[in-house]
C-alpha cells in the first residue's frame, strides 16, 4: 500500500492535522500498546455540510484571505469592473460589496448567475 497522507496546515503553512487513508489509521492502532488512548471528536453538523466548493477557489479564499463571493470573482477571472458592469454598478460599489462576508440575498442571486454558481456556495456561515 502506497499511503497517501495529505496534510492539512495553518494561514502560516505550519501542518496542523494529517487525513491517513484508513488501512494505515488500522495498521497503527493495531500496533499501539494499549498504554495510549484515542480521542473521539465530536461532530457537531451544520447547514453548510453537504455544500461542495472547488478546491481553487477555497485555495483563493484561504490564501488570500477574501470572503468566498470574492474567490469566485477571482476564480473566474473577472475585475470588479466586469462585475460591476454586469450588475449596472460602480467598480467602487462591487469594491465595497468585497468588503463584506455576506452579501444581501438579491445580491447573492445575481452574483451566482454571473459566476455560474450556487448561491449556497459564496458564503459560509
Amino acid at each position: 500500500m502506497s499511503a497517501q497522507i495529505q496534510f492539512l496546515t495553518d494561514e502560516q503553512g505550519n501542518r496542523t492535522s494529517a487525513v491517513i487513508p484508513i488501512e494505515l489509521y488500522d495498521r497503527l492502532v493495531a500496533n499501539m500498546d494499549g498504554e495510549e488512548e484515542l480521542e473521539e471528536l465530536p461532530y457537531v453538523s451544520g447547514a453548510d455540510d453537504d455544500e461542495v466548493i472547488p478546491h481553487e477557489v477555497g485555495k483563493i479564499h484561504r490564501r488570500q484571505k477574501v470572503p468566498l463571493h470574492v474567490a469566485w470573482r477571482i476564480y473566474r477571472g473577472l475585475s470588479q469592473q466586469q462585475v460591476a458592469e454586469a450588475l449596472d454598478v460602480s467598480q467602487a460599489a462591487i469594491s465595497n460589496l468585497e468588503s463584506r462576508r455576506k452579501p444581501q440575498a438579491k445580491t447573492l442571486e445575481k452574483l451566482s448567475v454571473i459566476y455560474n454558481c450556487r448561491i449556497t456556495q459564496l458564503y459560509l456561515d
